[in-house]
This record gives C-alpha cells, structure tokens and sequence, in this order.
C-alpha cells in the first residue's frame, strides 16, 4: 500500500509513544480516586470467608462519585491456585446491585490493601448502600479465605453480616455485633481538573509557595508539553 512508504520506524515508534501515553493517562483518570481517612484500616481480628457464605455491610457515603473499595484481608498461602473476589454494591435493602467489581488473586497479602475499582457512582452523597463481599475460589474444595475485621466506626449504623446468601437458608445469618469490615472508600470528582485541585489542596501544606496552586499548574503544564517537544524531535530528527 502507498501510505506503508511514509512509515518510518521513528513514526511508527512516535505513533507507539503517543498511543502509550494516551492509555496511561485515560487509566490514570479513569482509576484516580481519593480515600476517606476517617476510615481506619489495621489488623484486629480475622474472620473467615467462605465460598457460599457472603458477608454484607450497610454503610453511608459522604460525597459524590463513590468509586473505589480497599478491603484488608488476612494472609493466605493454603487457597492456591486462589480464585476471586467479588465485591456488590447494592441498594440499602440489599436487593438491586448498583456497582460490581472483583479481583482475581492465587494467594493473599495481608501487607497491602486489594483495590475494587468500579464506575462511579456519581449521586452518592448521604446515601445508604450494602456492600456484599464473596469469595470464588477455582478448586471446589477449598474451604475460606480470611479477611479483617476491626471496631465498628461511627459512621456505620449497622453491624457486619456474615450469611449463607439462600433464600431457603437464611437461619445460617450470623449478626457480628460492633465489627466492621477493614475498609476504606474512594470517591473522584467531577472532572480530571478537580482531580488535580484536589491532590493540590491536599499536599499544599507540606509544599514551598512555587508548587502551590497556578503555580504547580504552570509547572506541570510546561513539563508535560517540553517532554512531548522534546520526544518528538529525538525520534524525527
């Protein structure tokens, strides 16, 4: 084809570059969310989580754009070859799913957080929502995996729900009593500007007066446009 003689390799290198950059930025906006520190995350107890039997959690979020979940869970290195986590957002009444997300893990890490990103959620604020998480594993017969539980925060009006999700079952329902899940959401804003305002605001404190607001903006605007100059120029000239 004629158009194949204007392809160099350094157009073509530039033209990976540039769609590279593209989907690292389009995943950064599209995963950018900020936690509610109010919410603590530690190690107090361990519960199990069962394949069959999810645990619920009624909860209230306090902005808008609710989009992410980090859940603490115990270490485990006896579920291989592992399976999924399966994290629902759904109504107050636990009925009518909202949001879903899940991970797909071979053992567990009790060192860092694991991550339920979802599509925001953009109406949130002041509303009640259930969350139910549930654990898939590959080999039928692997029996729990283990997932923290800590002191009930203040802002939770429920307790934590341990169940056997079965209509023709539900006596297996366990009520732990001032226990709530190791959690924490997320919420994003309306916009990727309000993103960065955001991330500024919440950093202004520990920065000198050239990195703050205009400034900072400036600053990363000049930086972004002389990379991109200046990748260009290296693979054309």
């Amino acid at each position: 084809m004629k158009y194949l003689r204007y392809l160099t390799p350094k157009k073509f290198l530039l033209a990976i570059t540039a769609l590279l950059l593209f989907l690292v930025f389009f995943r950064l906006v599209d995963e950018w969310s900020f936690p509610d520190t109010t919410w603590e995350i530690h190690k107090d107890d361990k519960i199990k989580l069962k394949p069959g039997y999810p645990i619920e959690q009624k909860f209230i979020a306090i902005k808008d754009n609710l989009a992410k979940m980090e859940i603490l869970f115990g270490k485990s290195n006896n579920i291989a070859p592992g399976g999924r986590m399966i994290l629902q957002v759904l109504n107050e009444t636990c009925s009518d799913e909202i949001r879903k997300s899940s991970i797909g893990f071979r053992t567990l890490d009790s060192d860092n957080t694991y991550k339920f990103i979802f599509p925001k959620i953009q109406d949130s604020k002041d509303k009640k929502y259930c969350l139910r998480l549930s654990f898939k594993p590959k080999k039928a017969e692997t029996k729990s995996a283990e997932v923290f539980v800590i002191e009930k925060p203040p802002v939770l009006k429920t307790d934590l729900i341990n169940r056997k999700y079965d209509k023709t079952d539900a006596d297996k329902s366990t009520e732990l009593k001032g226990k709530s899940l190791s959690l924490r959401p997320s919420y994003q804003n309306d916009s990727w500007r309000e993103n960065i305002m955001e991330l500024n605001q919440r950093i202004s404190q520990y920065k000198p007066w050239f990195l703050k607001e205009s400034y900072l903006f400036a600053i990363i605007f000049s930086f972004v446009i002389f990379s991109i100059i200046t990748a260009i120029l290296l693979l054309l000239l």
